[in-house]
C-alpha cells in the first residue's frame, strides 16, 4: 500500500470524524444553511405560491349575468380572500421566531415551541418543529431533536431535510439501522434534493458502520462529484476496506 500522506486521514481517524458527535462541525456551513437559508426561502417560496394562486384564481372569475326581469338578488356573501395575508402575518411571525432561536435570544426556545404547538395542524407548525429539532441536535439533545423532527414530517416541502436530521438524531442515539433507512428514503424519493451530497456522506459512514459497506460503495459510485470530493473519498476509501478491497481502498487513500 503506497504511504499516505500525513494530511490524509486514516481509517481509524477517518471513523472519528464521520461520527454523529463531529458531523455538526464538519458540516457547519450546511448547518446554518438549512435553518438560516434554506427554511426562510421555503417560508417565502410558499407566501409567493399562495399569494400568486390566488391571484390567478381572482382573476379567472368571471362576471355574474345581469339580472332581467324576476330574479332575485344575490345574496351570497362575497368571496373574500383572507389566506393570503393570514399567511403573510404567520410567515412574518414564525421567521421571527426562528431568527430569534437561531441567534440564540433570551425565551426563544419556548417562545416558538409555542408557537410549534398553536399550529400543530397546520405546515407552519411543522416548519417551526424542524427549526427546533435543528436546535436540539446542534446542543447535543438528539432525544428532544428527534421527537420535533416527527412533528415536522407533515411540511412535504422540506421533507428531505426533516428525514435527513432525523437519521443525523438517530445515529447521534446508536439507531443507525434505522438512520440508515431514513437516508436511503432521501436517495429514494429525493433523487434531486440539494443536499445530495450531504445524504450520500452520511449514508456510506452508516451503512459502512452497520455492516453494509457494499450499500456505501454503491451509493458513492452512483453520485458523479465523489471523485472531487475528498471527504466522500475518505468515505469510499473506508468502505473498500472494510469490505476487503484494500487495493482499492489504497487508491482513494492517496
Amino acid at each position: 500500500m503506497p504511504a499516505r500522506s500525513a494530511n490524509i486521514l486514516t481509517p481509524s481517524q477517518l471513523a472519528s470524524t464521520r461520527s454523529p458527535s463531529n458531523f455538526f462541525s464538519l458540516q457547519h456551513g450546511f448547518g446554518a444553511k438549512c435553518i438560516a437559508v434554506v427554511l426562510s426561502a421555503a417560508l417565502s417560496f410558499v407566501c409567493v405560491c399562495d399569494a400568486s394562486a390566488q391571484k390567478r384564481s381572482k382573476s379567472t372569475k368571471h362576471k355574474a349575468a345581469p339580472c332581467h326581469t324576476g330574479c332575485k338578488p344575490d345574496t351570497t356573501p362575497p368571496d373574500v380572500v383572507t389566506t393570503s395575508t393570514a399567511d403573510a402575518s404567520t410567515h412574518q411571525e414564525l421567521s421571527g421566531l426562528a431568527r430569534n432561536l437561531h441567534n440564540a435570544a433570551p425565551g426563544a426556545y419556548e417562545k416558538l415551541s409555542a408557537f410549534a404547538t398553536k399550529h400543530s395542524s397546520d405546515p407552519w407548525g411543522a416548519r417551526a418543529a424542524l427549526a427546533l429539532g435543528y436546535d436540539d441536535y446542534q446542543k447535543n439533545r438528539a432525544l428532544q431533536a428527534l421527537a420535533w423532527f416527527t412533528k415536522a414530517k407533515g411540511d412535504t416541502l422540506l421533507g428531505e431535510y426533516v428525514l435527513f436530521w432525523t437519521a443525523q438524531s438517530k445515529r447521534a442515539l446508536k439507531r443507525n439501522q434505522d438512520a440508515l433507512a431514513d437516508l436511503n428514503l432521501i436517495r429514494r424519493d429525493y433523487p434531486n434534493t440539494a443536499i445530495k451530497e450531504q445524504v450520500v456522506d452520511a449514508l456510506a459512514a452508516t451503512a459502512t458502520d452497520t455492516g453494509h459497506p457494499q450499500d456505501a460503495i454503491e451509493a458513492l459510485n452512483a453520485y458523479p462529484a465523489t471523485a472531487s470530493k475528498p471527504a466522500l473519498l475518505l468515505d469510499r476509501a473506508h468502505a473498500y476496506q472494510a469490505a476487503g478491497q484494500t487495493v482499492r481502498a489504497a487508491k482513494d487513500y492517496q
